[in-house]
């Protein structure tokens, strides 16, 4: 009788450990698939409507639904990028969106589950030679568009005239990163004119030094290579936001950004990944 009672309480206490990680496991599903969504709504999808893709690791949340912190994040965050050329490949480029990035998130406040912080946040993209050629052709028309040439006698020399000439027919056709010497050539007017840049991290923003900038084998104006490089840096800047920019690497076919922050409001830093150049 008594194991028939000893068996029946042993049952019973199984079936309640069971029947509590079950629980559990779904209450820890269920916040999961929570903050998840949260992160997703403000990292944004890509226009075919791909999601990113959110990891937190082995540490159960439900730890976190009690501290609002998570630990640890990753997220893989598709390509926004659009590039059109309407008309013809010689019109002026629509580029919106931005490249694949990845991110790691230590320290994800979420206290307030409309705007989750991130105590720390890298990120890591790479921006495409066929981005950049976009971003930089895009960048050049602007410019020419807003920049009328200087005028004789208003203390310009004959450098400065024929820089401002040279500038505004640049017509960007071309660029080839060269992860070998870490550098990126830009070709101009079909070769005519070419540009050799090297990107660096430079207080936490980017640089880039120019060389070799020739028309037929003839040195270019500084102007030139001034207007080339603006576009890039400005289009890094507005990628950056907040965030500082902490290496940069030339690689096969595109250069990689690597950009780090404290307190970084996902929200604000899916705003910012969403914008145009």
């Amino acid at each position: 009788m008594s194991k028939t009672i000893g068996s029946r309480i042993s049952k019973l206490i199984l079936t309640i450990i069971i029947a509590l990680l079950v629980l559990l496991l779904l209450a820890e599903f269920g916040l999961r698939w929570t903050v998840s969504k949260q992160l997703k709504d403000a990292v944004g999808s890509n226009s075919t409507g791909q999601e990113a893709s959110i990891s937190f690791g082995p540490t159960p949340l439900l730890f976190s639904a009690v501290t609002r912190n998570v630990p640890h994040v990753t997220i893989d965050s598709p390509s926004t990028v659009s590039i059109k050329h309407p008309g013809d490949a010689n019109v002026v480029p629509e580029v919106t969106g931005t490249p694949q990035s990845f991110i790691n998130v230590d320290s994800l406040n979420i206290a307030d589950p409309d705007n989750p912080v991130a105590g720390s946040l890298s990120l890591r993209t790479t921006l495409t030679d066929d981005y950049l050629l976009a971003v930089l052709q895009k960048s050049i028309a602007e410019n020419q568009t807003r920049q009328p040439a200087p005028a004789e006698g208003t203390g310009n020399d004959l450098g400065a005239l024929a820089g401002a000439f040279l500038q505004q027919l640049i017509q960007v056709t071309g660029i080839t990163s060269n992860p070998t010497d870490g550098t990126v050539k830009v070709d101009i007017t079909g070769g005519a004119a070419n540009l050799t840049l090297k990107p660096e991290a430079i207080d936490g923003r980017l640089s880039f030094t120019a060389t070799n900038a020739s028309l037929l084998g003839v040195e270019l104006p500084s102007t030139v290579s001034d207007a080339l490089t603006k576009g890039l840096r400005d289009q890094a800047s507005a990628m950056a936001g907040n965030l500082m920019i902490k290496s940069v690497e030339v690689v096969d076919h595109g250069v990689k950004i690597e950009v780090v922050g404290d307190n970084i409001n996902l929200n604000e830093l899916g705003k910012e990944k969403t914008s145009s150049p």
